[in-house]
């Protein structure tokens, strides 16, 4: 099969799949390497399919299916990056889902990255792909400072986030 092909198969296969797909996983399902499968992602991104890269694998973005009536809006926050787990439980604890981190740098301006952590569970696997990875969070390039898309059901429930957020010392005062 060549490139071509494989890559109209990686699409099938993202637009069957209900959970994100790894780049290794693909990798193995079509006898290539983990990097040949990073590259045919950029070429589908360049070829004007919106597929985001998560912490556990590539997703198609979901833009035609009907988005349900949560609150969505942002919090800053700055914190040392060994307390980020702490930060995402807290969130999560209150019914928050944190979608993506932003931080600013100096160069590239608004750096973004999808994160989708709505469970414990999430959590836990962000902190262990860290570690395995020798990772460091996108903060360390801001001082700290960051902001997260958050996610819940309502805008009681976010304020409720906010008390925690503020109570646990994460959000950034001016």
């Amino acid at each position: 099969m060549n490139g071509d092909q494989r890559r109209v198969k990686i699409l099938t296969v993202l637009e069957n799949s209900l959970e994100a797909v790894s780049a290794s996983r693909l990798a193995e399902r079509f006898g290539v390497s983990r990097q040949v499968i990073v590259g045919d992602i950029a070429l589908l991104r360049a070829s004007d399919h919106d597929i985001e890269a998560t912490s556990r694998g590539y997703v198609l973005a979901a833009h035609d299916q009907v988005v349900n009536e949560r609150f969505v809006s942002k919090v800053v926050s700055v914190h040392e990056p060994e307390l980020s787990e702490t930060e995402f439980n807290v969130i999560v604890q209150h019914g928050g889902e944190v979608l993506d981190v932003q931080v600013e740098h100096p160069v590239y301006g608004l750096l973004t990255a999808p994160l989708n952590i709505k469970s414990y569970a999430d959590v836990e696997f962000y902190c262990d792909q860290m570690a395995e990875h020798s990772a460091r969070d996108l903060s360390v390039l801001s001082d700290g400072v960051h902001i997260h898309t958050i996610e819940c059901d309502s805008e009681a429930q976010f304020a409720g986030i906010l008390r925690a957020l503020r109570a646990a010392g994460f959000l950034l005062r001016h």
